[in-house]
């Protein structure tokens, strides 16, 4: 039997169905059943063929068109709170100077914390974090440096008690603290 010539799928269904209306009506010899049989299965995975190309243009036109930088709508929730929180940094840096910048980063640091707790935002909770942790080294290697050491040997200890009674109440009530975090 000759190969299809025409390749639309619709022509293509119809020669498979005119095979098989073949096979099923019978008296073919073995080798004209066989090249029939052969020429069906041809057709059958170019039909297939054909199905999985049409079913990848409809997933395509399901999907919204990536940009270059698509990752940056990924993470745009994280990008814009971390970004809020660095630019309210900025802001107080350039209005408030000397001891005071590192209580006022504090404040804010401990507001984006509670903010993401509250609002049940992930993002902001190391954002604040972080600007918590930038007070803490700034603190202990910049505002301590001009204090007296015993002063400073006492700073160090009574961080240590506050980040040791930290870690005793997230251990004590970290089933709590879970479903928050």
């Amino acid at each position: 039997m000759a190969k299809p010539i025409q390749e639309s799928f619709e022509a293509l269904y119809r020669q498979l169905e005119a095979a098989v209306s073949r096979l099923e009506a019978g008296g073919l010899s073995l080798e004209e059943g066989l090249a029939l049989y052969e020429e069906g299965v041809g057709i059958a995975q170019r039909l297939q063929e054909m199905l999985a190309a049409a079913r990848l243009r409809i997933a395509r036109l399901g999907e919204e068109p990536q940009a270059p930088i698509g990752w940056l709508d990924a993470y745009s929730i994280q990008i814009n709170s971390g970004l809020g929180v660095a630019l309210t940094a900025l802001l107080i840096l350039y209005s408030v100077s000397g001891d005071v910048l590192t209580i006022s980063w504090a404040v804010e640091g401990l507001v984006a914390t509670a903010a993401g707790f509250a609002i049940k935002e992930r993002t902001l909770r190391p954002s604040g974090l972080g600007l918590l942790a930038i007070c803490l080294v700034k603190g202990f290697v910049i505002d301590l440096a001009g204090v007296d050491p015993i002063y400073r040997i006492l700073s160090f200890i009574v961080l240590g008690a506050i980040l040791i009674g930290i870690s005793l109440v997230y251990t004590r009530y970290r089933h709590i603290l879970k479903t928050y975090i």
